[in-house]
């Protein structure tokens, strides 16, 4: 069971009605497992797109945003290398960033990875934020 919920600096409550409702099904006195993350924040989300979008727009390696999106997780250093058993070889890809399986401080480092290297490879200005809100 997923609940979206807020600390208020003693206890966990559920923001939305359905969560109270969630809640209600669970037995007092019983011991539960629960996983905190901070939720993702959507325009973050957006901004991070909108930055791979600018620098896709003005690149000339590839014609396909995926492969390029690929691309630009793996120079950030956001890869992983997957070692195939039968011939040794060595394959790296890029790391997950799916919106589900990330929480919010997670992906505000791998935008932070991809930002500094974008003003790196593509000689981005300062005022890159400003341009991006445009972009979105």
């Amino acid at each position: 069971m997923r609940i979206p919920v807020k600390y208020d600096g003693k206890y966990l409550i559920p923001v939305y009605d359905s969560g109270y409702e969630k809640k209600k099904r669970l037995k007092i006195g019983k011991v539960y497992m629960a996983e905190v993350k901070q939720d993702r924040h959507i325009k973050h989300h957006r901004k991070f797109f909108a930055l791979l979008s600018l620098l896709f727009d003005n690149q000339e390696m590839t014609d396909d945003f995926e492969i390029f999106r690929s691309a630009i997780l793996i120079e950030s250093g956001l890869s992983e290398s997957v070692i195939n058993k039968k011939t040794g070889v060595v394959t790296v890809v890029p790391k997950s960033i799916s919106f589900s399986n990330m929480d919010q401080l997670e992906f505000e480092e791998v935008y932070q990875k991809v930002h500094v290297y974008a003003c790196k490879a593509f000689d981005l200005p300062d005022d890159i934020e400003a341009e991006l809100i445009n972009f979105m």
